[in-house]
């Protein structure tokens, strides 16, 4: 996802003859990163203050912001090159104004375990080595391709950063500079809510563990183990899908109105086919993939439902990559999701802004689906169903009373 962004970086980088190592480029590309992270982190703050109707202070002032200084956008979403700094202009910004200001936060701060005093004792500890003006427009550009939307996203960022100072060796290790292997994954990774860097499941449908007597008789068990639906992050979404959509109907439309009765029908067959396909697990692998098959279909024709909602009424639809969808994304990371993560803003807003939550919420629910039935699938074609498995444990019988007979003789 990233990869390829950072060696674009490092390519810019090696141009720039105020960077002469590996040490350099990790140095250079990290306050940068950190300042793109900042500004997301803050965007995001700004947007949940907004929806709970309250207002946000930033941490930095307008113009030391990301979206201010190195990435000011148009209407169209795209770079505004008119605003965009450049050249002398923007090295002369940077050095003279940004590291400054910055800096300053550490005489500000109320204490050494606060925000403001680690802001302030990074950019004391380190320099801008990128003196060209243009080479620095360059990376600034490759660094505002990244996005930190979710925690997939930030646990590569940190897995490749991590990487790339484990790289440099011990002249990584015990540089003094502020982003060193001990500061700059911290910073970067943990600067929002927690660590980021145990993630790897998220998005991934979890199945539950089982003892191990049944892991030691697994292959020549004759029903698997039933699944456990509760933990399935598809069944947690589509649960809150679920509670969403009724009180949406209760809310926002006409009890007369047919679309109620459809609208949640759909819903609930969402949730509950993952449960009886679940259940369907150790006598019917087939039966547990057409399931989890109709609850894919099922969450499709809901989400075509919202979607007329807003579309018949000139209500928006949130771009996926909108800074409420983003939002909305954000609220649902980690496990144990539930309907109380956004109860409140289902129950204090408008129609139009619930039925683009619940469009958000069917979106990752059918993701995770479509997760879930590769895997489904993948494991059908390794161990078959009950079919398969009864004559694999019969040949398994059959060869153990042979080899015992053997043992006897």
């Amino acid at each position: 996802m990233f990869e390829q962004t950072f060696k674009n970086i490092d390519d810019a980088l090696h141009k720039e003859a105020g960077c002469a190592s590996e040490l350099d480029y990790a140095e250079q590309s990290s306050w940068l990163l950190f300042l793109k992270y900042l500004d997301s982190l803050e965007q995001d703050k700004a947007m949940e203050a907004e929806l709970e109707g309250k207002s946000y202070i930033f941490l930095l002032d307008e113009p030391y912001r990301w979206a201010s200084w190195a990435a000011p956008k148009g209407a169209d979403g795209k770079l505004d090159h008119n605003k965009a700094l450049a050249g002398d202009d923007l090295r002369d910004f940077v050095d003279r104004k940004l590291f400054p200001y910055l800096h300053g936060f550490k005489q500000k701060a109320s204490g050494p375990n606060t925000i403001e005093y680690k802001i302030g004792e990074i950019f004391g500890e380190i320099k801008n080595k990128i003196h060209s003006g243009y080479i620095l427009r360059d990376v600034i550009d490759h660094v505002d391709e990244l996005s930190f939307g979710s925690q997939v996203e930030k646990h590569e960022l940190s897995h490749l950063y991590e990487a790339k100072i484990k790289n440099m060796g011990n002249a990584g290790r015990n540089s003094g500079g502020g982003f060193g292997e001990d500061s700059g994954v911290v910073v970067i990774d943990n600067f929002g809510n927690g660590n980021h860097r145990n993630s790897e499941n998220h998005g991934k449908a979890t199945t539950p563990s089982h003892d191990s007597h049944d892991s030691q008789n697994s292959q020549s068990s004759i029903l698997i183990p039933r699944g456990d639906y509760q933990p399935l992050l598809s069944y947690q979404k589509s649960e809150v899908v679920y509670q969403i959509t009724y009180r949406f109907c209760q809310s926002f439309l006409k009890k007369s109105d047919r679309t109620v009765d459809q609208m949640v029908q759909a819903a609930r067959s969402g949730k509950q086919n993952i449960v009886e396909g679940s259940k369907a697990a150790p006598t019917s692998k087939e039966m547990e993939i057409k399931l989890t098959n109709v609850a894919r279909a099922s969450l499709e024709e809901l989400l075509e439902d919202y979607r007329d909602f807003l579309k018949v009424r000139d209500f928006p639809i949130w771009d996926k990559d909108s800074k409420e969808a983003l939002y909305v994304r954000k609220l649902g990371h980690g496990n144990d999701v539930s309907y109380e993560t956004y109860r409140t803003f289902v129950e204090t807003r408008p129609a139009e802004v619930v039925a683009n939550i619940a469009i958000c919420l069917v979106h990752q629910a059918n993701y995770l689906l479509d997760q879930q039935l590769k895997r489904l699938e993948k494991d059908f074609l390794k161990d078959g169903g009950l079919r398969e498995r009864m004559t694999k444990a019969r040949l398994q019988a059959r060869d153990q009373q042979r080899l015992d007979e053997r043992r006897k003789g």
